[in-house]
């Protein structure tokens, strides 16, 4: 094979193809490239001095090559060994943080999900992509659609979308570096999946949201037709009321004045646009009186508010109506806001939202009293 190689080499020499020469000098075996470098001595092309100084540089290549490749593997398992370190070092950390926040208080065996729950949950979140089903399905606090379906003003073609609670386990909880704001939310939102979007709050952050008076978490506590309820939620949601405050009074009015600020685009969505204005509205208009929000409509609220959706939006229901009969409402509510005898706590019950993630994670409840953790 190499002297038929070389003669394949020696014709290219002889044909004074020098493209072939170069590509033998530089690819060819070293059979091939000695007999290049014997016929172009020959030719006077190369003395022998610079055949002999372009071998040897070949060869400190050919070893420079070698010693990189024996570099990177002891890279590599200096890698392995830095990887396995740092997660002995790390486990090492948080079983240490661990040891500190429980700091003797015995954990307690958590409420078991039947089997048949678990598997409605599981059916739930399988068709939702991969970081969604991959959830353990006994972890689901609380699931349901949200949007225009949620408060029955759904039309054709509107989107299927979802939002619910999970638990992570007691474990994962303690051992988290930043126990107080915790952001964990598992969210497929704007993914665009024939599932429709989800986004699930962890409940120490649906917790936290709560708190901040967030309208789409108080709507969760208002939902009285999810999907799935287990009994932590369903608990929770019976205590809903001590959870609404000043806070969430305020984001209901910065919801409507977003919408507004929507409405000075150009856009082919009014309607869409509006519909959110005047349910916030009505919500708006059920706290000042002192009760909850509704979420859910029926009746004439309900009739009036489709009817904007649909559209057109001519008429008694044209634009220019819709939109100052919505400033004239919000206007009026914050005078009611202004003039009313009795307020809401400025935050929910804390103690009440402490307990619950206590019960959850199977710790004592006195520690809801103990830390401001």
């Amino acid at each position: 094979a190499a002297a038929a190689a070389a003669a394949a080499a020696a014709a290219a020499a002889a044909a004074g193809d020098e493209e072939s020469q170069v590509f033998v000098l530089e690819q060819g075996s070293i059979q091939q490239r000695l007999f290049v470098y014997a016929d172009c001595v020959q030719r006077g092309h190369l003395s022998a001095e610079e055949i002999t100084a372009h071998t040897q540089c070949e060869l400190r290549l050919n070893n420079v090559r070698a010693l990189i490749q024996t570099m990177r593997k002891d890279f590599q398992k200096v890698e392995n060994i830095s990887k396995r370190v740092s997660d002995q070092f790390r486990e090492c950390c948080l079983g240490t943080l661990e040891t500190i926040r429980l700091d003797g208080v015995q954990v307690h065996k958590t409420e078991e999900v039947s089997e048949e729950d678990a598997e409605r949950a599981r059916s739930l979140l399988s068709p939702h992509g991969a970081q969604i089903s991959r959830l353990d399905p006994s972890s689901l606090l609380f699931l349901s659609i949200t949007g225009s379906k949620l408060y029955r003003l759904n039309v054709s073609g509107s989107d299927d979308d979802f939002i619910g609670v999970y638990a992570c386990t007691t474990k994962e909880m303690v051992r988290d570096y930043n126990l107080v704001k915790r952001k964990t939310v598992l969210d497929n939102r704007g993914k665009k999946l024939e599932s429709g979007d989800i986004a699930l709050y962890e409940a120490s952050k649906f917790a936290e949201a709560v708190l901040h008076g967030g309208v789409e978490v108080i709507q969760m506590l208002f939902s009285d037709e999810p999907l799935y309820e287990d009994s932590h939620f369903k608990r929770l949601k019976r205590h809903r009321m001590k959870l609404l405050s000043e806070k969430v009074i305020t984001n209901y009015c910065g919801y409507v004045e977003k919408h507004f600020e929507f409405l000075k685009k150009p856009q082919k969505t009014a309607g869409k646009v509006f519909y959110h204005i005047y349910h916030k509205l009505g919500e708006l208009e059920r706290l000042c009186r002192g009760e909850g929000p509704k979420v859910r409509l029926d009746g004439e609220e309900r009739d009036y508010i489709l009817t904007i959706r649909r559209g057109p939006l001519e008429g008694e229901l044209s634009y220019d109506n819709l939109l100052r009969r919505a400033h004239e409402r919000l206007d009026d509510i914050k005078q009611k806001l202004q003039a009313r005898q009795t307020r809401w706590p400025d935050i929910g019950d804390e103690v009440v939202l402490k307990k619950w993630l206590l019960s959850i994670y199977g710790l004592p409840e006195h520690l809801a009293m103990a830390t401001d953790n």
